[in-house]
């Protein structure tokens, strides 16, 4: 299998796939009842097969596109380490609680730091202005809807013991986590869900990028706990403008590292603000 999906099929088979595999998943969150790592972990069986027999691309190709030869070097085995050691540690302790969930969960990460490891022994300099480009209005996204919800009163700013520096830690510690995690659930199937959307084509493919955002942000319905038109708009206003810039700018570098640390950057955000303790 190559770098480069088919395009036998049209765009309106594409997009009934596409509506499939994420109305599978949410339907399988619903009738399974799953809290949100078991719900993540979902995402694995159902985007394997889709990679492989659907878009009849390597696996490699979600993390680099064109999927280059899987080589890590002795510099991408200290990443894939270092990216390890907070899922190690976590697949310990999961391990002694006997939490199969949490087992599971962490060696998936586990994957996922190697996998990062290989986007990034492969990141080459045309990406490094995408990777800017899709970090700096992320956050300017980030910094415009906290301001919306600190200031609305909609969320409001953990109580720390410790002031900053404990939730910069929480941040820190959140980022590197996620890292490896991003790699591995979520992030990968929705860019691999963007790329069948837009194969074969030359244009931006705004429109396409709109509506997998959309679908993100419904995605985490299941998890959301009540539903209302309010949940609904929350999650439609945070996840399509930060999800048009991950599809636009994963389309320009092809190297899951540029949407894969504004994701993870966006999630550390998010951690550090609400932590409380």
């Amino acid at each position: 299998m190559g770098g480069e999906p088919s395009v036998a099929a049209g765009p309106s088979r594409r997009y009934v796939a596409v509506i499939l595999f994420i109305g599978l998943w949410m339907a399988c969150g619903w009738l399974l009842r799953l809290d949100a790592n078991a719900y993540l972990l979902l995402g694995v069986p159902l985007t394997v097969p889709f990679q492989l027999l659907v878009r009849r691309q390597s696996l490699r190709a979600l993390w680099v596109r064109g999927a280059p030869a899987f080589r890590l070097g002795w510099k991408g085995m200290l990443i894939a380490l270092g990216l390890s050691v907070i899922p190690l540690l976590d697949l310990v302790r999961a391990a002694a609680d006997m939490e199969v969930v949490g087992v599971l969960f962490s060696l998936c990460s586990i994957v996922g730091a190697v996998a990062a490891a290989y986007a990034l022994r492969h990141f080459d300099r045309a990406s490094l202005r995408p990777l800017i480009l899709c970090l700096v209005i992320c956050l300017g996204i980030d910094a415009a809807l906290w301001a919306v919800f600190l200031g609305s009163g909609m969320m409001e700013l953990g109580a720390v013991e410790g002031g900053w520096p404990v939730r910069i830690a929480v941040g820190l510690y959140s980022l590197i986590q996620y890292l490896a995690v991003v790699f591995a659930l979520e992030e990968v199937s929705f860019r691999m869900l963007d790329g069948h959307l837009h194969q074969g084509r030359q244009d931006r493919g705004f429109l396409s990028a709109l509506l997998i955002s959309a679908a993100w942000g419904l995605w985490h319905l299941p998890i959301s706990g009540e539903i209302d038109w309010g949940t609904v708009a929350g999650l439609l206003l945070v996840h399509v403008p930060y999800g048009v810039c991950l599809s636009l700018f994963w389309r320009r570098s092809g190297n899951l590292w540029v949407p894969g640390l504004s994701h993870a950057l966006g999630d550390a955000i998010r951690n550090a603000i609400v932590f409380r303790g």
